[in-house]
């Protein structure tokens, strides 16, 4: 049999490459590698400025594994994405390393016209943004979706088909359809609002009891050695005592 010429060859693998979906989104090694190393060229920057930890900030420490079990206690869970997808997210793997807050959530994905028709799959994302929730105290992590992998099928015959072209599907959808997976976690690390300055009535003296509130923000968050550390600037406010 002639093979075909290698200019016929090299136009139709173009062809396909550039037919309307058919990009794939970057390798998630590439892409967690990538974030990895901005995190390291971040804390050798601030290292070199004298600001890895700012001490003269109130400083918050959260490691890993309390986010990690303070997840694991809603699992498992179970989510509609893009109103096409259902997402069963039943673990999950938390890692504060390299200036990098990584989130792993492992499932697995199936249509909701067929729910027989599933694929595991797992969701990477990055605790962004840390704010400090003004009316309880308590840290908040934003979360980002960094990428999304599905793994391969190699079962044969007319029932892989569906489950391949879910993979391929799920490997084509927009990152920002799988952040309902991973949106606000909840780190329980309670700030005072208010500061108690103690009255006092003897020898003479007599200074009235005063409560004075708290303000307080995150300055900078930073990811290393199995913790989240959270610099905080905490203020009161003298001219509002009680």
């Amino acid at each position: 049999m002639r093979r075909p010429p290698l200019f016929l060859v090299l136009l139709l693998l173009t062809g396909a490459a550039c037919r309307p979906g058919a990009r794939q989104r970057p390798a998630v090694e590439e892409v967690l590698l990538e974030r990895r190393t901005q995190g390291i060229r971040g804390l050798i920057s601030a290292a070199r400025e004298g600001r890895l930890i700012p001490f003269e900030e109130v400083l918050v420490v959260v490691h890993d594994r309390l986010v990690q079990s303070l997840v694991e206690a809603t699992l498992p869970y179970e989510q509609t994405l893009a109103e096409r997808y259902r997402v069963r997210a039943e673990s999950v793997a938390v890692t504060f390393d390299d200036g990098f807050a990584l989130v792993q959530l492992r499932g697995r994905a199936s249509l909701l016209s067929d729910p027989d028709t599933a694929a595991e799959i797992d969701v990477y994302g990055a605790i962004d943004i840390v704010e400090l929730d003004p009316q309880t105290g308590v840290l908040r992590g934003r979360v980002k979706i960094l990428a999304v992998e599905t793994q391969r099928v190699d079962l044969a015959g007319i029932q892989a088909r569906p489950m391949r072209r879910l993979v391929d599907d799920l490997s084509r959808e927009q990152l920002t359809a799988f952040e309902p997976l991973m949106s606000n976690i909840e780190i329980p690390v309670k700030l005072e609002q208010t500061m108690l300055i103690p009255g006092v009535n003897q020898a003479g003296i007599k200074i009235q009891e005063a409560v004075l509130p708290m303000e307080a923000s995150v300055v900078d968050v930073k990811a290393f050695r199995g913790k989240l550390w959270v610099c905080v600037n905490a203020k009161t406010h003298l001219g509002s005592a009680q």
